[in-house]
């Protein structure tokens, strides 16, 4: 089960950091624990992302490629490009293609 309250702390800390320090690198919670925590349900993923704002999934893009290599699946492309569809001001496209090849 997706600990939704931790992925929302990080979210929220990944954007602040970017609005005040916009040089400055993500947190290393974000690159680690992150992924981790959004790799492990692939429908509860799916639910989270669906929940996001086009501009939290702006920053969630970043982590695509992380949380495709762990499932693995044709289904889970498929949910980002509706995703994109559906906020395309979100910017995915590129986030989207990388999933792909690390799949």
């Amino acid at each position: 089960m997706i600990n939704y309250e931790r992925a929302m702390e990080i979210l929220k800390n990944r954007i602040e950091m970017a609005e005040k320090w916009p040089d400055m690198d993500a947190p290393d919670e974000w690159w680690e624990e992150m992924p981790k925590i959004l790799s492990r349900n692939q429908k509860e993923t799916e639910k989270f992302l669906e929940e996001r704002t086009s501009k939290e999934l702006f920053f969630l893009g970043e982590i695509f490629e992380d949380i495709a290599y762990e499932f693995k699946t044709d289904s889970f492309i498929q949910f980002l490009w509706n995703l994109h569809k559906k906020h395309p001001k979100a910017e995915l496209e590129e986030d989207i293609k990388r999933a792909e090849e690390a799949i």
